[in-house]
């Protein structure tokens, strides 16, 4: 996709990208679907989750690549047959993106999620908006009402949950969520906030019954082709990848991740 040459100008410490098109600005059109979203609310939230189980029953499975942080390898791997592409905004992760994404590089051609632990609402709001975030991640213990904010300010939200399999599915804690959140997404329980490498038994998620859309996450690798064609689940909508496909934090393996992606596809 080619948006030509663009004009950067700072407005309040935003960016905003103009194309060659008079008039037209790119952040403007982020705010307008962000108005958009606030006015069809629920029903749209409804017509979505229908769409995205019918592409579950369909296989076409979402790939999500997240700790994405050096501009060449966003641009590389945004030529991939990925979905969505995650950056970290949190200060304590190895993967955290300090700076700006740069519009020169700017991945338009997947949906953008950012990644929060425990933010400020405000801060996540202007990193959102200057990097024209799409999904919030929120991995750490934000309560529900922090997430319906959220999605009034006409963000999609994901909510993070920490698996145990030495323990229950978290239902009652779930559940909480479930009007507030447009998909969930499912972890290994670590010591940190993700990124750890390491799996988590996907047989706890059977007691999962609510009606929200979830990427599967947690130490998924090459070698799990198999195991997530069989994983079935009515609301498994796709898979998160990340520590397991990279050369060093924050720079994947593209050679890796397209021979597995391209495997995941057939």
């Amino acid at each position: 996709m080619d948006f030509g040459e663009r004009n950067f100008v700072a407005n309040d410490g935003e960016y905003i990208a103009r194309s060659r098109l008079p008039g037209f600005s790119y952040r403007r059109k982020f705010h307008e679907d962000c108005r958009s979203r606030r006015k069809f609310g629920r029903i749209s939230q409804r017509i979505k989750r229908g769409f995205l189980i019918f592409m579950a029953f369909n296989k076409n499975l979402v790939i999500k690549v997240c700790g994405m942080r050096d501009e060449e390898n966003i641009r590389a791997v945004e030529q991939l047959d990925v979905d969505w592409m995650g950056f970290v905004f949190y200060p304590e992760s190895p993967r955290y993106m300090a700076q700006p994404l740069g519009f020169k590089n700017f991945p338009f051609d997947v949906k953008r999620v950012g990644v929060f632990v425990n933010e400020q609402k405000d801060i996540v709001r202007k990193t959102s908006l200057k990097n024209l975030i799409q999904v919030i991640q929120l991995h750490g213990s934000e309560l529900p009402s922090y997430c319906r904010v959220l999605q009034l300010d006409g963000f999609e939200v994901m909510k993070a949950f920490s698996i145990d399999s030495e323990r229950r599915f978290p239902v009652k804690k779930v559940r909480l969520y479930e009007k507030c959140c447009d998909y969930f997404l499912f972890d290994t329980r670590t010591s940190g906030y993700g990124g750890s490498g390491r799996k988590f038994d996907w047989d706890v998620l059977s007691d999962y019954r609510g009606d929200v859309p979830f990427l599967l996450s947690g130490g998924i690798s090459p070698d799990d082709v198999e195991a997530i064609k069989a994983f079935s689940h009515p609301m498994f909508m796709g898979i998160d990848l990340n520590s397991c496909f990279e050369i060093s934090p924050g720079y994947k393996d593209t050679a890796l991740l397209q021979s597995f992606i391209e495997e995941i596809r057939k």
